[in-house]
């Protein structure tokens, strides 16, 4: 029924995909990011590590940080998914938010 194209909720899909243009894996991070940014923030409209920053200043650095590496507007900026390191400093930085959150 979609004719092949994949289905996404705008507010949560990347810039290039909004575009019509080449999406793979990195913008699946974006997505993600968005939605961690959203859950991380309580605010569906927030749209920026900074404004995650400001309304939850208890969050760990390294997960803010790790959500402005995830909703880079350039796909290039973006974390390398299929990167062991990368996937180590994912769960890295969400248990931080998880104990930070716990406390």
């Amino acid at each position: 029924p979609d004719g092949g194209r994949p289905i996404t909720t705008l507010a949560y899909a990347s810039p290039e995909e909004r575009r019509g243009g080449h999406i793979d894996g990195r913008s699946d991070l974006f997505s993600l990011g968005m939605v961690l940014m959203a859950a991380a923030s309580g605010d569906l409209r927030c749209r920026d590590a900074d404004e995650v920053r400001k309304l939850r200043p208890a969050l760990p650095g390294s997960f803010v940080d790790l959500l402005a590496r995830l909703v880079a507007h350039d796909p290039d900026e973006r974390p390398d998914a299929n990167a062991d390191e990368n996937c180590d400093e994912y769960v890295r930085a969400t248990k931080e938010a998880r104990a930070q959150h716990a406390t």
